[in-house]
């Protein structure tokens, strides 16, 4: 995401919903930003990763994606579930192989 600079003058401020103020890029930010990855699995016109990934660079600190997946994933049948996981393998290999940024991937039990 060598672009994602570019492509932040791009983002409507209106696409942008601050949930929870975190130390800004002039602070002494220490930890990476980490973009939790939820609805759009996906890297291309993924306006939360390109936010994230220009919020890091402008504090100098790392970015991961994080993916949190539920052993009954919103209702999913073994069908649908089986897509989301062979696309999240994919998108891990484009994500830690294309861009360098680290993919964890969390498993939580409902």
């Amino acid at each position: 995401m060598e672009n994602a600079s570019s492509a932040q003058s791009a983002i409507q401020s209106g696409r942008i919903r601050v949930l929870k103020e975190g130390s800004g890029p002039s602070d002494r930010a220490v930890g990476p930003v980490v973009y939790w990855m939820f609805r759009d699995q996906r890297l291309n016109d993924n306006w939360a990763l390109i936010h994230a990934v220009d919020q890091a660079n402008k504090a100098n600190v790392p970015v991961a994606v994080a993916f949190n997946l539920f052993d009954q994933f919103l209702g999913a049948k073994a069908r649908q579930l089986g897509f989301m996981l062979r696309g999240l393998r994919q998108l891990h290999r484009d994500v830690e192989e294309t861009l360098r940024i680290p993919f964890l991937l969390f498993q939580a039990r409902l």
